[in-house]
């Protein structure tokens, strides 16, 4: 039987079996989302809850939203916030801050993302970021 991830912990496994097809996938997928929503988080203050919760919230926490979706969407290739991107790359064009600080985070992530991919690797040749995302 193929582990699952808990609802409402993307970021833990129950169980210890290998991980393969979909299941794998969905998990890689949550561990991304949960590395882009603690970067943002150190960068912009808003936490998990606020940024993937269901409530608009503060301009505050939508851009940090926002910037989460085009995090996870150009940086880590996930199918999600295309319009998000869309968004913060117009900003991006007319705030230098914004642009330093996105190319400083996209950097940390694609260096996060190669070292878990290279160092962390099962026998069925599928990778994990769950210990690598805790290591950073």
């Amino acid at each position: 039987m193929p582990a699952t991830i808990s609802p409402g912990k993307p970021n833990e496994i129950m169980g210890s079996q290998v991980l393969t097809g979909r299941t794998a996938a969905s998990l890689r997928s949550a561990q991304i989302r949960m590395l882009v929503a603690r970067l943002v988080e150190n960068i912009y203050g808003a936490t998990w809850v606020q940024v993937a919760g269901p409530r608009r919230g503060t301009a505050q926490t939508i851009r940090a939203r926002h910037i989460a979706m085009y995090l996870a969407h150009v940086a880590c290739g996930l199918r999600t916030g295309a319009h998000a991107a869309g968004l913060i790359e117009d900003c991006r064009e007319n705030d230098r801050h914004l642009d330093v600080t996105l190319e400083v985070m996209e950097r940390f992530l694609t260096l996060a993302l190669s070292r878990s991919s290279a160092a962390h690797t099962d026998p069925t040749g599928q990778s994990s970021t769950h210990q690598v995302i805790y290591d950073l």
